[in-house]
Formats: C-alpha cells, structure tokens, sequence
C-alpha cells in the first residue's frame, strides 16, 4: 500500500469533531483534509489483495503512432491492383484525402461450395453468426481501442472487414483469420443451438413480410443459384452441430481471395500484411471452371405473370411489381434507364398514388443486377380494395401514357434532368467509408468499373432527345416491342373475415415452416382478358431452368 496516497470521500455528515475549516479556490466549496494516521496504513499493509481484483494486461490494440504516411506524388485516382494471381488479388490505394490516421481492410473469401445447394448457403450463413459469436470477447479490445470487426455472409462466402486507426489493424486481421481457421475450437453445441435457434427467428420473419417476398421472389426467379429465405430455412430447421463441424473443416481449404487496403497504410505493409494473411490459411486456389458466378438468364420477349399468395395470412397488403428486362449493362442504356426513371417517376406517383388512389407505396426503380439491366414498377395496395391484375392494367395503362411525356420532353427540360442527374453523380464522398464501400461494390461484384461515376456524367453529356424515345419505345409494349421483356410480380393478401377466427387459424409455429410452400395461384386455364397462352409461370424452376444465358440468347 502506497503511503503517499490521496482519498478523497465526499459526504452530507461529518463525524463527530471534524469541520469544513477550508474553501477550494475556484467554486468556493467547502472541504477539509487530515492525515492518514500511522495505525491505519500498518493496517493496511496487512491485508491480502483479492485475487477477484486485478488490473487487465496492456491493451495490445492500443494506437501509439498517429503519424500520417507523406504523400506521394501522381498519386492514382482509383485502386490499384498490387496482387494478382491464382490465389488472390489486393486493390490498394493510400489516402491523401481526408488526411487522417485511418484504414480499411476489407476481404472476401470466396468458395463454390457455397452456392452448390441451399443447404451450404445456410451453412454458409450459420458460419458468419458463429464467427460472430466467437470472436466477441477476444475483439472487445479492440473495440476499447476504436477499432472495429465484423463479418458478413455474401452470395459466394464470407467478408470480413476490419478499420480504424491504421496501426493496429494486421493484428485485428490476425485475430479474425485464427477464428475462421479454428472455430471449432470455441463453439460447442449449446451455442450452436443458441446461434442456429436466433438464426431461424431472422429467417422466419423474412418468409412472413410480404413487401420483401415480392424482392424474393424476383431474385429466385431471375438469379441462378440464388436460394429463398424459405429454402435456406428448411434446410436450417435441420442442419446439425456435425454438418457445421464438416463444414467449418471444408470451407478454407479451397478459396479464390478479393481484398481491398484503402487508408494510412504503406503499399508494402498493405502487401506483406495480405500475404501474411494468405500464408495463414494455407489454402488451394479454385480451378478456373469452378470459379462461382451468379448470373442472369434471359428472360422471353413479352409478356409473363407469376401470382402467388403471401405467406402471412394476416396480411391484407396485396403487391404488384411489373419487372422489365432490358439486356446487358452498357454505360449508355444505364444512363438512358436513369433519365427514364427521372422523367416519369413523379408523373407514376401523382397518377397512381395521388389521382387514383392505388395504394400507399407506389415506386419505380431502375437497377443493375449482375450485369443485366432491368427496371420496375411497384404498387402495394389492400386485397379488398383492388386486385393484383387490376393493380397491374394500370401500371400499363400509366407506361402507355409515359409515351406522351417522352415525346412532350423538350430539349430545355432534357438537359435540366440531366443536370440533376450529373450533380446526383458528382456528390463527394463524405468520409473513407463512403469512398471504400462504393469501391469494395465493385470489387465483389466483379465489375471493377471504380470511376463508373466519372463515365456516367461523359455519357450523360451525350444524350439526345431522340436517344430517349428510341429506347423507351424498344422496350415496351406500346411501341416496337424490339425488346418487351416483362414479367409481373403479383402476391394476392388475405380477406379478414373474422380476426379472431384468422388469429385462430392461421398461426404457424416456426416447427411448421419447414413444410410450407409457396402456393402459385396463375393458371393458365384461366387466363385473364388479352393475355395470350402460357401467360402464368405455374412452375418456378421449370421456368428458370427454360431461359438461356444472356449469350447463347444473342447468338
């Protein structure tokens, strides 16, 4: 026990004898102080410490060097690539921007058994939960420290990113790579049940909101390989603690590594520090030919409708979303996509929404979806208000107008548009963050495109009015319908008779899902009004397995 110790005790009572005979200087408080007398510290030299006390070891993610690395001259724009083989690759660029002692160290592992069924996909899954779980009281230091960890399932493996003040960070990674190597060393089957029990309750709840099934829907039937939240439950419900132990032992031994190094950090330790992490997991690279790869197929020219009932049987919401095809991304039908969008998209709220009344969400988007363009239409309204087919005749019935809006553009209000739509374009990245996110999108989706803005604002500087009213008539059904590609996505809502009788009945334990189907409701025996034969999709992955790739269609 030290002797030269200050106690401080504030308290409203004194003891018997002592007075406030002191004031402090600044605030006029009133205090008094005494000696520690000799018998207490001898005391005190006499007590054994409580082993339940004691101090933690030095924090080793502690930041001691805040120094900014200087900067370089002809410093590239975008990343760069400073690995590229078999293994790996590694996009590097150092900041010189927002001139802080920051970085980001992003990694994706990619593996093809994670798309070889959904059963991997929800093991896939369940690995990231488990990873997360684990790691939690290792990483809390560097938490302390403002660094920060996490990992992420994706369609094709895992991420992991780790960012901060720069220094620390290879040994944040370090830490991160042992868990994926030894999970299994730190799991044991109560957490498996724990995780795999939260895991279902996420998924559970996905299968019942019906605005996000309508999303689900059009990636099922759009996507190759892709897996619904219900066939990632099913196989969930009955994955085991062994399936996990095999696949935490299968997964890093085959792997095709994308990192990304952006901040305060030197090209050699961005280097040595990705290679070190490579070393590590010594791992085999993934042949070429079973390089995993989502993909879009092309859908048929005209017109198709997949109709299906909501899940969640209170539900009255009822969607319709009419899904147009346009082809393979090139920056120019991009760029006209966004120019359409801006012309009609407040004319579709202001008819659909405000004049007749649709429904409370009324929306259109344009998107990218790996490598295909495609645009939507979007109406939820109430089952016992309108139903889905006449949802969808309005939504063409606005489209057939949107032609008089094209053609009544003038130049004057083009160029205003697209104006706008430079400065939406131009928008500075506000942080690293921001500028590492749009980067690493381009990373795992394989596009690479890092000044995709810089070209979209070239292209857009070049579209005529006549640009957009040949591509607006191209691709749709009042016009040439070159290249009228649509399927709407309608999902029917439930008619509340009774609540307590629908309360009553329609309740499904999560035990139950694992038997639950999507029950598709077109039939094609009973087609409606002016659509032609096979106009339902009555059967999903007949359907898919039907479409061809994008480039034995265009041969």
């Amino acid at each position: 026990m030290p002797k030269n110790v200050y106690i401080a005790i504030t308290t409203k009572v004194l003891p018997d004898g002592l007075q406030f005979n002191k004031k402090e200087r600044w605030l006029q408080a009133e205090y008094t102080d005494i000696q520690i007398s000799e018998e207490l510290l001898s005391k005190w030299e006499l007590e054994v410490p409580y082993t339940e006390l004691s101090l933690p070891p030095p924090n080793p993610f502690l930041t001691s060097n805040f120094d900014l690395l200087p900067c370089i001259s002809n410093q590239p724009e975008y990343p760069q690539k400073l690995i590229d083989t078999d293994k790996c690759e590694l996009s590097y660029r150092q900041d010189q921007k927002f001139k802080l002692p920051t970085a980001h160290f992003h990694i994706y592992l990619i593996n093809p058994v994670t798309i070889e069924s959904p059963k991997n996909f929800a093991l896939n899954d369940l690995f990231v939960e488990l990873l997360s779980f684990a790691k939690c009281e290792e990483v809390y230091p560097a938490t302390v420290a403002s660094l920060r960890a996490h990992f992420t399932a994706e369609d094709r493996g895992i991420t992991f990113q780790v960012n901060g003040f720069n220094e620390k960070l290879p040994l944040l990674l370090e830490l991160m790579t042992k868990y994926v190597l030894n999970l299994s060393d730190h799991i044991n089957q109560d957490i498996f049940n724990g995780v795999k029990e939260e895991a279902l309750k996420q998924y559970y709840n996905r299968v019942f909101q019906t605005d996000s099934l309508e999303y689900e829907l059009e990636n099922k039937l759009l996507i190759r390989n892709y897996f619904s939240p219900l066939d990632t439950y099913r196989e969930l419900y009955n994955l085991t603690f062994d399936d996990m132990l095999d696949f935490i032992q299968i997964f890093p031994k085959n792997l095709y590594v994308k990192s990304l190094v952006q901040g305060n950090v030197s090209a050699d330790v961005a280097c040595d520090t990705i290679n070190k992490f490579i070393k590590s997991l010594d791992f085999e690279e993934i042949p070429k030919e079973k390089y995993p790869k989502l993909s879009v197929p092309q859908i048929p020219l005209g017109e198709k409708c997949l109709f299906v009932e909501s899940f969640n049987k209170k539900d009255t919401n009822c969607i319709t979303s009419n899904l147009f095809q346009l082809g393979l991304f090139s920056l120019q039908d991009m760029v006209l996509m966004d120019i359409i969008m801006r012309i009609i998209d407040e004319p579709c709220f202001n008819t659909l929404r405000t004049n007749e009344q649709l429904g409370y969400d009324v929306s259109t988007y344009g998107r990218r979806e790996y490598g295909v363009l495609v645009y939507s239409l979007h109406v939820t309204s109430q089952v016992n208000k309108y139903s889905t087919e006449y949802l969808d005749s309005r939504i063409e019935a606005f489209l057939k107008q949107s032609q008089k809006l094209v053609d009544e553009t003038t130049v004057e209000a083009l160029e205003k548009i697209k104006e706008d739509l430079v400065k939406t374009k131009q928008v500075c990245d506000h942080n690293l963050s921001e500028e590492v996110y749009r980067n690493w999108l381009e990373i795992i989706y394989d596009d690479y495109m890092f000044d995709r803005a810089k070209q979209e604002v070239e292209c857009i500087k070049t579209i005529t009015l006549d640009d957009i009213k040949i591509w607006w008539n191209k691709h749709n059904h009042f016009g040439s319908q070159e290249n009228f590609r649509k399927i709407s996505f309608q999902i029917a809502g439930h008619i509340q008779v009774n609540q307590a009788t629908c309360t009553e009945a329609t309740v499904i334990d999560e035990s139950g899902l694992k038997d639950t189907a999507l029950k598709i409701l077109g039939d094609n025996k009973n087609l409606p009004e002016g659509k032609s034969a096979g106009y339902f999709i009555e059967d999903i992955d007949e359907f898919k397995n039907s479409l061809c790739p994008f480039s034995k269609a265009e041969e």
